[in-house]
């Protein structure tokens, strides 16, 4: 399946969805963005990962 043949799919499923649901295709595309964004709680467990290795790194080459 070629590129756009596969946008024109996900849009008519975009706009199936939004009609199911009584919404707009916009409205849809806004709620999918929002789940897809990573929350506060990400970041702060990614920055504690990343410190975590950073430290034990440091530890390494001491």
């Amino acid at each position: 399946m070629n590129v756009s043949a596969l946008l024109l799919t996900l849009r008519k499923r975009d706009r199936d969805i939004a009609q199911t649901m009584g919404i707009k295709v916009a409205q849809l595309n806004r709620w999918q963005k929002k789940i897809q964004e990573p929350s506060d709680e990400s970041f702060v467990k990614i920055r504690e990962f990343v410190e975590n290795h950073i430290l034990e790194l440091q530890k390494f080459l001491n």
